[in-house]
């Protein structure tokens, strides 16, 4: 994480903020827990406090306008759930949701079926705290606290080139707050994206983009993509890769003529720097491997009795990480056997513990799996041989003779 003395309050002390790449490295890991993955996308890519995620309510997700309104905070007083008004008057804002967040919040919300005034996260500050320290771990990366998700927030709205009076609405600030709060945390942006915009190679790969999402880029758009071409550094030719990759993957899921969102483009291209994908050939191996993953998808969700309905994000990623690991769809209906005697249901972490454990001993069919389980046959004790075996098998037959003789006195007497 980044660290800055913040210039606000005297007691907030050291600011703490993670970037861009290191909140999806972290969101990668939480996604096994629907309900912890989207309280943080709510935290991140809204910046809410977290009073103000624990209020929220299906009523102030208004998804034809895109827009999350925020009007109530969340306090346990006296033992008591509390909903009060928010921390300021200029608290009380409607936020403007990033089109992929809306997707997958209103997909959550229909998956919860809640009425309307339920609280959509009935759950504690402690336990935010321990996903959060989870996350960390296994993305490893430093811990953070969950509020610095919401500085964190700001510093990418101003690596994006955004005002502090823009800003400052979306926050519940004033702007002469942002400005004095995060005064050096504002970079020079612009004067990148001009410069890279200078270079033939980007602009063409910046037309390409274009054409290729049926759309003209915004501001945020470029500085999306200039982070891919020069901050990760993707070259232009796997970056156009990348797009159409994920152009493909998004009409499969959600049907024809659907396009993503620079930022998915974004979290894909993170992945890739991450697997090493650099140049075209093994960016083009990637996408075949995983292509004849993806069509392992139905039949997988048919062996899981789950339907002919789409995996969804988190049950894509475990299928997909079984598939590549080999398994012979025998093998992968014995582990779900195994989840459903022991948990009652079908519990994605439980069967994927099965798996991994399985893939980790070289176990990949049934048969391996059936050979794998069963206990090992006794060992018997080794039987001496040569002079010692000669040298026992007397001393036993000493032991014996002395048995028999003093047998023979008791009879005697």
């Amino acid at each position: 994480c980044r660290r800055a003395e913040s210039m606000g309050s005297k007691s907030a002390g050291e600011m703490r903020f993670w970037t861009k790449d290191q909140y999806l490295r972290f969101s990668d890991e939480i996604m096994d827990k629907p309900l912890s993955f989207h309280a943080f996308e709510t935290l991140y890519w809204c910046g809410v406090r977290e009073g103000e995620l624990l209020a929220l309510k299906p009523r102030r997700f208004d998804f034809e306008r895109g827009t999350l309104t925020v009007a109530k905070s969340y306090q346990r007083i006296d033992g008591q759930d509390v909903l009060t008004d928010p921390k300021t008057p200029k608290s009380k804002r409607v936020i403007a949701m990033p089109g992929f967040y809306a997707e997958e919040m209103e997909a959550f919300l229909s998956l919860l079926d809640l009425d309307p005034d339920e609280r959509i996260f009935p759950v504690t500050k402690y336990l935010l705290s321990h996903e959060m320290a989870r996350g960390s771990k296994a993305a490893g990366l430093e811990p953070i606290r969950v509020h610095d998700l919401r500085h964190s927030h700001v510093s990418l709205l101003i690596d994006m080139g955004f005002t502090a009076l823009a800003i400052a609405d979306r926050m519940g600030h004033e702007a002469a707050d942002i400005t004095y709060r995060y005064a050096h945390l504002f970079p020079s942006v612009q004067a990148d994206m001009a410069r890279a915009l200078e270079g033939e190679e980007f602009r063409a790969l910046t037309r390409a983009v274009e054409e290729k999402l049926g759309k003209k880029l915004t501001t945020p758009d470029v500085g999306t993509l200039l982070g891919l071409y020069d901050y990760v550094g993707l070259p232009s030719d796997v970056i156009f890769l990348l797009v159409g990759y994920c152009c493909e993957r998004t009409a499969q899921r959600y049907g024809p003529g659907r396009r993503p969102t620079l930022r998915q483009i974004e979290r894909e291209g993170y992945t890739w720097a991450r697997l090493g994908l650099m140049d075209q050939d093994r960016a083009a191996a990637y996408i075949r491997d995983r292509q004849r993953q993806r069509e392992a998808l139905p039949r997988l969700m048919a062996l899981l009795r789950l339907g002919d309905r789409p995996a969804s994000p988190s049950e894509e990623k475990y299928l997909l990480s079984w598939a590549a690991m080999g398994f012979e769809d025998a093998a992968i209906e014995r582990a779900y056997d195994k989840t459903i005697l022991k948990c009652k249901e079908l519990k994605w972490p439980y069967m994927n513990k099965i798996l991994t454990s399985w893939h980790e001993k070289g176990l990949h069919t049934l048969r391996e799996v059936e050979d794998g389980d069963r206990p090992a046959p006794r060992r018997q004790a080794p039987q001496p041989q040569g002079a010692q075996a000669r040298e026992d098998m007397a001393r036993m037959e000493r032991y014996l003779q002395r048995l028999r003789e003093q047998s023979k006195g008791k009879e005697g007497a």
